[in-house]
């Protein structure tokens, strides 16, 4: 197999099979790729190759689920990138994606509901997490009594909801177990997410990497 770009021999490799060779892309990896993946998961991506290979070689949505610091957001992280590139070797690349932690939306949607002086802005957050092609959630159903409001819970069910019926990609990460999280949302949120990710459930284990001195 011959590199498109250098026009070099080379095996093929990569989740799926992609037709340039390793040199030429990480030489054109920088600048393309990170928008939006947090700084501190962006040196860790790849990592966790064999494993994401598990996990998205032919689907790109999946509920990772499991313990602090085990490595979940890295390998939701490693979807994402893997992703990106399979979108720009297919030319069909494009930045319509988004990946959410926690804090970010849920102050946001707290702050909206509470005062009720912006709901505009909160349909325009279902418009943007509904019609991305890809989006990843992370740290999900975790965090203050907020997240567990009856309209944070009709909110994402909102989401949730349309992206199944619809097929679009969704990668999920959480500290709780599907039926844990039913104690959170209810039971409508969790059949949903099965319904979206199907087989694509991964328990994630291991020892909290930051308490070791380690990396995640």
């Amino acid at each position: 197999m011959h590199c498109v770009i250098c026009g070099k021999e080379f095996q093929p490799w990569g989740v799926s099979g992609f037709d340039t060779c390793k040199e030429c892309f990480f030489k054109q990896r920088e600048g393309i790729f990170w928008t939006g993946i947090p700084k501190g998961k962006r040196l860790k991506v790849l990592k966790s190759l064999e494993e994401a290979q598990d996990i998205f070689s032919d689907m790109w949505s999946a509920y990772i689920w499991g313990g602090v610091g085990v490595g979940k957001t890295t390998l939701a992280v490693n979807g994402l990138f893997w992703w990106r590139v399979e979108q720009f070797f297919k030319e069909s690349f494009a930045n319509e994606y988004l990946f959410l932690q926690r804090g970010s939306l849920y102050s946001s949607l707290h702050i909206e509901y509470t005062i009720r002086s912006n709901l505009l802005s909160v349909e325009n957050w279902i418009d943007e997490l509904t019609k991305r092609e890809l989006i990843v959630l992370d740290d999900f159903g975790s965090g203050s009594e907020a997240v567990r409001s009856d309209y944070i819970v009709d909110f994402w069910h909102t989401v949730i909801d349309e992206r199944e019926k619809e097929r679009i990609p969704t990668i999920i990460t959480s500290n709780l177990s599907l039926e844990q999280l039913r104690d959170v949302f209810g039971e409508t949120i969790p059949s949903r997410i099965v319904g979206l990710v199907e087989d694509r459930i991964y328990h994630k284990e291991g020892e909290d990497y930051r308490l070791k001195g380690g990396e995640v």
